[in-house]
């Protein structure tokens, strides 16, 4: 038939097995739709309310995300810009998220709409490119600490400059297979989520080429790696802590399968947390044992698979945790404060608050504000990077960092220039700015509409670009 032209014979068998013949018929047509285009607003930056009202082009048509309160379906009539190279997604405005891929974030913290995360650690085990480190971030603003941790080098680098333009102060970037992460931190996480690698299938309408070779034996294969994952990220989890399982897979070899493995290791200490009733029309996916099996055709989405796990007891061995290595900074001392403090007032206006002011960590000039557990969680494994660089003392001179300008340019009050939208594609393209007015001299906070954008010296009449290279469009 022709909806099934370019699928593999064995995947078309299999799911039709899986489905009955109508129900495959349906998926196979979706499969080769295109993938509807989506984001989510970053809510550390804006509202939605002032996004809609301040930023939103003119040619974008939206649509809800029935399971994301601040995700959007998106059609443009003019696409000859990428989103990704508009200047609301480099002010961090937005992030481009499949709408399926919000799925696991929702429901990590469904059910804690009103509790206070700022004791709590958060982890992502499989982090990169950063989709859900910052749909985390918006769900703590600010409170708490985050572990985002990724096993490729190079996808660590996407990863951060995803949490550089987000202006996110509160996450601790870790560099470790998940396994040998978890192992290091046992009874650790208050909440984690495991977006485990697999098999893709549910990414058929984004990357067709992905069923190419398939076979259930690949499946089968993946979920070796995946149990482990899991069983490591369960034990990593504190008493009382919640964990999401989640894959962009369709085959319960990677899904169902993993979740039952676990609950034969830890029958006493696990237990499901149903997602029944998460979102209007949860119903159409939900399983028997209380899963989210999403299909491409269920939501005219990518196919995702959600479990959502308590831990209802300690497992009580910690005989492999390991040694305490030094941590490479030093808390600042009161004098200091003192000193920060006032640098900041004097030339930005910022009455910094006592919460940023006692966690502040020098390494040799550098000034940092790291997050409430770095102490505990740096101890025990590398950080790549954590919290955000304040500043830099030269000569008892302070040199502000792009970093601090993202986070809390907002609450700058001196030295704040405000640019148009010309200025603004200038800049976010690597260019500097003239500007003949007489007085400036400096450093300033570049801002459009009161969102920062950058750190820029003034220098015989022309503002120099301090964006790194790695965010410039």
């Amino acid at each position: 038939m022709f909806f099934m032209a370019g699928l593999p014979k064995a995947f078309i068998d299999h799911y039709t097995s899986v489905l009955g013949e109508e129900n495959a018929k349906i998926f196979f047509e979706y499969c080769k739709k295109p993938l509807r285009k989506s984001f989510r607003i970053n809510t550390l930056k804006t509202t939605k309310e002032i996004f809609f009202t301040s930023y939103i082009p003119a040619d974008w048509e939206i649509s809800e995300v029935e399971w994301c309160n601040t995700g959007f379906f998106l059609e443009r009539s003019d696409t000859s810009v990428p989103v990704g190279h508009l200047p609301e997604h480099f002010m961090g405005l937005l992030y481009i998220q499949e709408a399926s891929s919000m799925i696991p974030v929702e429901a990590l913290f469904w059910g804690h709409e009103n509790k206070d995360f700022s004791n709590c650690i958060v982890g992502d085990i499989a982090a990169s490119p950063g989709s859900k480190t910052t749909h985390i971030a918006c769900k703590l603003q600010g409170k708490g600490t985050i572990v985002a941790n990724e096993i490729s080098s190079s996808r660590l680098k996407s990863l951060y400059s995803n949490i550089e333009r987000c202006g996110i102060s509160n996450v601790i970037l870790t560099h470790y297979d998940g396994e040998n992460l978890c192992s290091c931190l046992p009874e650790t996480f208050d909440f984690l989520l495991l977006d485990a690698p697999c098999t893709g299938e549910g990414t058929v309408r984004k990357n067709f080429d992905a069923l190419k070779n398939w076979s259930k034996s690949d499946a089968i294969t993946m979920s070796y790696l995946q149990k482990k994952l899991l069983r490591s990220a369960f034990e990593s989890l504190k008493e009382g802590g919640e964990l999401v399982y989640s894959t962009c897979t369709l085959g319960v070899e990677e899904n169902q399968n993993v979740v039952e493995y676990l609950l034969s290791i830890y029958p006493e200490n696990v237990e499901i947390i149903p997602l029944i009733g998460f979102f209007k029309g949860s119903e159409k996916s939900i399983t028997k044992e209380g899963f989210l099996h999403v299909f491409p055709h269920t939501y005219n989405t990518e196919g995702f698979f959600i479990a959502k796990i308590k831990k209802t007891k300690s497992l009580q061995d910690k005989s492999h945790i390991p040694p305490l290595k030094k941590f490479p900074f030093t808390l600042v001392s009161s004098k200091e404060k003192e000193a920060i403090k006032n640098v900041l007032l004097e030339h930005w206006g910022w009455e910094i608050s006592d919460d940023i002011i006692n966690n502040l960590w020098k390494r040799e000039n550098e000034i940092w504000l790291l997050p409430r557990h770095i102490n505990m969680i740096a101890s025990r494994v590398r950080a790549n990077r954590a919290g955000v660089h304040l500043g830099t003392w030269y000569n008892e001179q302070w040199k502000t960092t792009h970093e601090c300008i993202s986070c809390f340019g907002e609450y700058f009050t001196a030295h704040v220039r405000n640019i148009e939208k010309e200025d603004l594609k200038k800049i976010i393209t690597g260019n500097n700015l003239y500007d003949q007015e007489e007085g400036l001299k400096g450093e300033y906070c570049l801002r459009h509409k009161n969102i920062p954008i950058a750190l820029g010296k003034m220098q015989n009449g022309v503002w120099k670009n301090n964006i790194p290279r790695t965010l410039i469009l």
